[in-house]
């Protein structure tokens, strides 16, 4: 049953790039795009101004005498990247979500005009404000309940062998659905 719904889940892509090319709706990938390079950007914007002073701080207040000193502000830094980098990771999905829930809701509209004939509903500011604020309940509420059962999962890594297997195995398929139901939405 898991099997055939995942097998007509990867056909769909095949039929949603038909519905792109048929209807000339590349124009509409760069918004995404340019979310993403600005969002990116601002990660890596925050990293460079912030982690170097944390870094810092940890060592003077946080790290034993005998330990402090230049290679310790080094790993702590790496660490600090490290841990920006999987926080990008785990929420960066949700924030361009929440970004993009007017676009994706008007190009889910302009898609079933185009495709089913439905008629298409006009555009207005209080629909695109509750675009938004529906986008940003439901991405809120997928994005904790993510958070949560990866760390159940990371405390599968415990168990010798066996959780570590099971534990990347549950965090991908995790992640797989909570990115599929943030966009099925629409």
């Amino acid at each position: 049953m898991i099997v055939k719904e995942w097998i007509k889940g990867i056909k769909s892509y095949g039929k949603a790039v038909k519905i792109i090319v048929e209807f000339n709706l590349w124009k509409y990938f760069v918004i995404p795009g340019g979310l993403s390079l600005l969002l990116t950007f601002f990660i890596i914007l925050l990293g460079i101004i912030f982690l170097p002073e944390l870094a810092e701080y940890l060592n003077e207040n946080m790290i034993p005498e005998f330990l402090k000193g230049k290679i310790i502000v080094i790993l702590t830094t790496l660490f600090l990247w490290i841990f920006l980098l999987l926080l990008n990771f785990m929420i960066y999905k949700y924030i361009v979500l929440i970004l993009l829930s007017p676009v994706l809701s008007f190009l889910s509209e302009k898609v079933e005009k185009m495709v089913y004939g439905q008629s298409q509903i006009d555009f207005t500011i209080k629909n695109f404000i509750n675009d938004i604020l529906r986008g940003l309940i439901i991405n809120i509420r997928s994005a904790i309940r993510e958070i949560i059962f990866i760390l159940f999962c990371w405390l599968l890594i415990i168990i010798p062998v066996i959780g570590a297997v099971l534990s990347t195995v549950l965090i991908f398929c995790i992640q797989s659905y909570y990115g599929g139901i943030g966009l099925i939405d629409y």
